[in-house]
């Protein structure tokens, strides 16, 4: 599909309402084959607290509506089999998921996890870009392969590439960042360490948290001096995420807030830095209670402040 096409189907429609979903996946396949427009899946459940995220701070506002306009909307719900069979065809790893197909049901691209609404909205005009723009494309593909758990076949895609394209990639900070992720996901021990090292130098966005995260085991396993220069990375690199994107408005904030703060209060904990860490609890809870929301106002809002009272050791409060 030629990238004059794609750049109409993005940015047809100039009205801002937010948008109608279908729920019959053969209807809206349909629908796309016929008008010729791209189709956005959200992939979700009822039980997803993510999806209940996504919903509330990104699905239902006029932002998005402005940037989902010309486009075929599906909410694929994966507890019933026509949804749970869509999830299968895709290799959908994570809930939710939202994939961009083409008219002909081609992945254009996909966005895992719960976004913050700048994160979500960056990311599927990144989608768009990648139809008119060979390296944002190939940047695409491999981020999709990553966030759908196929760290082998992202791997593959990479080797495939030529010098000179990798060299044009390689001048890109999201392609740095993606390629020292793929390294992460498929290292062990020391090397998987050195992957996370590599990270916390490049990257600055929410995902951090999930590498730090998932380097646990290969960073403990590391001799005392270098396991405690690295857990002090990890901590500078979380303190300054915890003041550009955790204790800010909502539009800012990373949409998993709870992962960054239990991240960065495990570092602390492993650096037997015990103050630290009651603070940030304590500042966490706060920072919670100035929200102002009532209980059964906001079930994730809910979740959070019964998680960090546990945390804290203030069972007494819940």
């Amino acid at each position: 599909m030629n990238a004059l096409l794609l750049a109409v189907f993005f940015t047809a429609a100039p009205r801002a309402e937010v948008p109608a979903w279908l729920d019959d996946p053969a209807a809206a396949q349909a629908a796309a084959a016929k008008t010729g427009r791209p189709l956005l899946v959200e992939f979700h459940a009822p039980w997803c607290y993510s999806c209940y995220y996504m919903e509330s701070n990104v699905l239902s506002k006029p932002a998005f509506a402005r940037a989902a306009a010309g486009m075929i909307r599906l909410k694929a719900d994966v507890d019933g089999a026509p949804g749970r069979d869509l999830k299968r065809r895709h290799a959908v790893a994570a809930l939710p998921t939202f994939l961009v197909l083409d008219p002909g049901g081609k992945e254009l691209g996909r966005i895992a996890g719960e976004q913050s609404e700048p994160d979500f909205l960056a990311r599927l005009a990144a989608i768009r870009r990648a139809g008119q723009d060979p390296l944002e494309r190939d940047a695409a593909a491999l981020r999709d392969k990553l966030s759908a758990g196929r760290a082998a076949e992202a791997a593959a895609l990479v080797s495939r590439l030529s010098a000179a394209r990798l060299k044009g990639l390689r001048a890109r900070k999201d392609w740095r960042v993606l390629e020292a992720r793929l390294a992460l996901a498929r290292a062990q021990g020391p090397a998987a360490a050195a992957a996370l090292e590599a990270l916390l130098g490049a990257d600055d966005s929410c995902e951090l948290v999930y590498d730090v995260l998932r380097a646990e085991p290969a960073v403990d396993a590391l001799e005392a001096s270098r396991r405690a220069r690295l857990l002090d990375a990890e901590r500078a690199a979380l303190e300054s995420l915890a003041a550009r994107r955790l204790f800010t408005p909502n539009a800012q904030r990373c949409a998993d807030f709870r992962s960054g703060i239990r991240a960065l209060a495990g570092v602390y904990e492993k650096l037997g830095q015990t103050e630290p860490r009651a603070y940030l609890l304590r500042r966490t809870l706060l920072f919670l209670e100035r929200m102002g929301l009532k209980t059964g106002q906001d079930r994730n809002h809910d979740d959070d402040v019964r998680f960090f009272l546990e945390a804290a050791g203030e069972d007494a409060r819940l």
